[in-house]
C-alpha cells in the first residue's frame, strides 16, 4: 500500500470503483450518473463538470482529470479528436517514467477521496492502459456503445465534424478500449437499453457491482432513475445503418453485451486504412469550434500541469 493513501488495499480484490467507458456522445454521461444512484461517489462536488446545452443533464465527470487526460495525449502528440495508433501508445506508454503515474494518480486521488467511486472521460478509451497502471487498484468497467451513425449526426452538431471523419474516430476510440480492456471484469450494454428500460439496466449493474462484492444500495430508486432518464432528450438518433468495416466494429460490439467477469479481447480484423487518412487528414491542429467545457475554469494542480507542459512524444 502507498504509505500516502490512507485507504485500506483491496486484499480480496474487490474493485475499487467504476470506469464507464465509450466514445464521445455515447449515453456514457447516463450511464455514470444512474451507477452513482447505486453507490459508487462521483468526483467532489466542485470539480465536476455541470451540464451545457449539448448535456442539460450534466456530464458527470472531473474538469481536473479531463486535463490530465488531455495532458497524456498531447504529451504523445495527439489530441481526443486525434487519437494514436495502438503501436504509438504502447510506445508512449514504455517510455514513461515513474512520476507521470505517480501525478495522475494523486490528481485522482484529489477529486476521488472516497470508494468506491464510478469515473467517466471517453478520453480513457485511449488512455485506459495507463489509468489501469496508474490506479493500481482493481477496477470494473462498464462500455457504453452507440450506434455510430448515431454518434456522427450529434457530433456534427456538436462539432460540425464530417459524418465520414467522425466514423473513423469512433473506429478507433473502439478498438483501443477493447485492446485495453483485457481481462478486467466488464459489463457491456448499448445506449439504447438505458434509455429503453433504464430501471431493468440499473439493476442488472447492481447485480454485476454486488456479485463483485462492491458496495451497493439495497435496489434500484425507481422515481429517481425515471426523473434523469428522459427519452425526449435521446437526440440524433436515426436509420441509417452502418457498412462495411464500421458495420462489422458495431456488430462485435453488440455480440459482447453482458457480463464479462474477465474480458477476452475479440479477434479484430486489422484497422482499415481510411481510419488513419481520416484522422491524420484533420490532424492535431484542428480548430476545435465546441470550446471543451474543462477549460472554462482550472481547478487542476501546479505540478500536473507541470509536468504536461513536456515536449511531446513524437514516436509512430
Amino acid at each position: 500500500m502507498d504509505a500516502d493513501d490512507p485507504r485500506p488495499p483491496a486484499a480480496d480484490g474487490t474493485p475499487a470503483g467504476v470506469l464507464v467507458l465509450g466514445m464521445h456522445r455515447s449515453g456514457t454521461s447516463a450511464a455514470t450518473r444512474l451507477v452513482n444512484l447505486l453507490g459508487p461517489s462521483v468526483c467532489l462536488p466542485r470539480d465536476l463538470l455541470m451540464g451545457t446545452s449539448n448535456n442539460v443533464k450534466g456530464f458527470w465527470e472531473s474538469r481536473s482529470l479531463i486535463r490530465v487526460n488531455d495532458g497524456l495525449l498531447a504529451d504523445m502528440g495527439h489530441t481526443w479528436w486525434f487519437p494514436p495508433t495502438r503501436g504509438e501508445l504502447v510506445r508512449w506508454e514504455a517510455g514513461l517514467d515513474d512520476e507521470a503515474v505517480e501525478v495522475a494518480r494523486d490528481s485522482f486521488r484529489q477529486v476521488h477521496p472516497d470508494e468506491p467511486w464510478v469515473w467517466k472521460d471517453p478520453r480513457t478509451c485511449v488512455t485506459l492502459s495507463f489509468w489501469r497502471r496508474a490506479l493500481d487498484r482493481p477496477v470494473v468497467g462498464i462500455v457504453v456503445y452507440r450506434s455510430p451513425s448515431d454518434i456522427a449526426r450529434s457530433l456534427e452538431r456538436r462539432n460540425r465534424m464530417d459524418p465520414q471523419f467522425s466514423s473513423a474516430l469512433w473506429m478507433r476510440y473502439m478498438r483501443l478500449l477493447l485492446e485495453q480492456a483485457a481481462a478486467m471484469p466488464l459489463m457491456v450494454s448499448g445506449y439504447d437499453d438505458i434509455v429503453r428500460d433504464p430501471e431493468a439496466w440499473s439493476a442488472s449493474v447492481r447485480g454485476f457491482l454486488g456479485g463483485l462484492g462492491m458496495p451497493v444500495v439495497p435496489g434500484v430508486d425507481a422515481g429517481a432513475v425515471r426523473e434523469f432518464i428522459d427519452p425526449k432528450l435521446r437526440h440524433n438518433a436515426g436509420r441509417t445503418p452502418a457498412t462495411g468495416p464500421t458495420a462489422e466494429l458495431f456488430d462485435a460490439l453488440r455480440s459482447l453485451d453482458g457480463v464479462h467477469p474477465s474480458f477476452v479481447v475479440p479477434a479484430l480484423d486489422d484497422e482499415a486504412s481510411w481510419v488513419e487518412e481520416q484522422l491524420v487528414g484533420v490532424g492535431p491542429e484542428w480548430h476545435e469550434s465546441w470550446r471543451n467545457p474543462a477549460t472554462d475554469r482550472p481547478t487542476v494542480t501546479d505540478r500536473v500541469r507541470a509536468l504536461w507542459k513536456r515536449a511531446p512524444f513524437t514516436g509512430r
